[in-house]
């Protein structure tokens, strides 16, 4: 992804709600277009293999985890199989008032 972005960029932590979310192209090729105020795209990252690498106490892996950004040229990655599993699309500005979202059971979540 940094040879696409023609540089690094920053991700979020991973473990908690907005994990693993790329969060700052720093003005690379990668960096997507604002939808009325929001950005259009956000890559999805996460690793299969960091909880492994926790449990073995690695310093790196434990860096990696919780809500804060870090650089994509981290010493230390491409040993953890980081990969992309997702992306997010705006289509337009926030909702005002969202609708509720509902499970298969009915109930709110």
């Amino acid at each position: 992804m940094e040879e696409a972005n023609d540089g690094p960029f920053l991700f979020l932590g991973f473990g908690w709600d907005y994990g693993g979310r790329v969060s700052d192209w720093l003005g690379g090729r990668m960096t997507p277009p604002e939808v009325e105020g929001r950005r259009g795209l956000v890559v999805v990252l996460e690793s299969d293999s960091l909880g492994l690498f926790m449990e073995r106490g690695d310093p790196v892996a434990h860096g990696l985890a919780g809500d804060h950004e870090i650089p994509s040229d981290q010493v230390g990655l491409e040993s953890l199989g980081i990969r992309v599993t997702g992306f997010e699309v705006a289509l337009g500005p926030e909702p005002t008032n969202p609708v509720p979202c509902r499970g298969p059971d009915g109930i709110p979540g």
